[in-house]
């Protein structure tokens, strides 16, 4: 059974007849939900599943909007507290259901992790919370390249950059939304499970979504793309079932498709300089059966790592490599409707 939820500007779907992934385990089929846990700053690499996934929503593209201006400051309206009322909370511990086949489940919203398997196309998606560093050099490498993407911005990274925004809008990224805090939504870095935290409800969830898009409307003159990705990589069907239900669809990241570039420590295990970012990522398909199509990989603005080692210094490389091998590069959104 598919269940379908018009919501915003974009059809969701909240549920299709496969098992609820839950699972930081491998696995592989069609119709399995893939929810990977691994972005908490200090989880173990390759920790999470990497599947293809659900049938996915038919989102129309972000317009592109001509820059009018370009102001250091921007009045944002202010936060928006009258939302509407919100079903008393019930906790919900992050399970693991088999996978791999059909089973009876109560539908729910799934997180977009992967593209079509047939398709040579790759998704650079990058995050950024409240640094820049670095962005200049990776939208002047897109921008030469004639790549346009998807960043998700948070509400932070919006007030502190508004000239890097409108600069994202003029070039014609895609954005999604990344909250307005970056806040911990699950225990994942105290019980190494995603389960909800006591102080996240589906009230304060849409408060930082909203708040967000408000901030990114205020300077753009126009709504975000109706995608976000959670902070760290910690949700649940919990918290995709909320954000769901304000309009917003979950993408996250082809498993090992992390690049590790926020780990900025060079005695952490983690630690990846940039030219083992580039392998790591044009090697992809040597780890994957499926090799890179429909990967979506996982980078960031704003890492805090030095100059040389930033990996907007190896982009073109990884661009040039995928371009060599007859890939394309889509926005989140081109690649979620080449799943439908």
């Amino acid at each position: 059974m598919i269940l379908w939820l018009t919501a915003g500007t974009g059809l969701f779907i909240l549920g299709v007849a496969a098992g609820v992934g839950l699972s930081p385990s491998q696995g592989s089929g069609p119709g399995n939900v893939a929810v990977i846990p691994t972005a908490a700053r200090n989880s173990p690499e390759n920790r999470g599943v990497n599947l293809q996934p659900a049938t996915a929503p038919v989102l129309r593209s972000t317009p592109e909007h001509p820059v009018a201006s370009r102001a250091k400051t921007v009045a944002l309206p202010p936060a928006n507290e009258d939302l509407s009322t919100v079903p008393a909370r019930v906790a919900r511990e992050f399970t693991t259901p088999a996978l791999g086949h059909e089973t009876d489940f109560s539908p729910r919203a799934s997180s977009f992790n992967r593209g079509p398997l047939e398709r040579r196309a790759l998704l650079l998606t990058f995050d950024a919370g409240s640094q820049s560093d670095g962005a200049v050099e990776i939208l002047d490498t897109l921008a030469a390249a004639g790549v346009r993407t998807t960043f998700f911005l948070t509400g932070e990274f919006i007030r502190d950059h508004p000239d890097l925004v409108l600069r994202l809008d003029a070039d014609g990224h895609e954005v999604g939304n990344h909250t307005e805090t970056h806040l911990h939504l699950t225990r994942w870095e105290e019980i190494r499970r995603h389960e909800t935290r006591a102080d996240v409800d589906r009230h304060r969830l849409a408060g930082e979504l909203a708040r967000t898009n408000a901030a990114f409307r205020a300077i753009t003159g126009h709504d975000m793309a109706p995608i976000w990705r959670s902070p760290y990589g910690e949700y649940n069907g919990e918290i995709l079932d909320w954000a769901a239900a304000e309009g917003w669809r979950h993408v996250g990241w082809t498993a090992s498709m992390d690049t590790l570039d926020w780990v900025a420590d060079p005695s952490s295990h983690l630690y990846r300089t940039a030219d083992e970012i580039a392998r790591r990522v044009l090697t992809f398909s040597e780890r994957d059966t499926h090799g890179a199509r429909g990967a979506i990989v996982l980078m960031h603005l704003g890492s805090g790592r030095p100059a040389s080692e930033q990996v907007g210094r190896v982009l073109s490389r990884i661009l040039t490599g995928y371009r060599a091998r007859g890939f394309e590069f889509l926005t989140a959104s081109d690649m979620m409707r080449g799943s439908s």
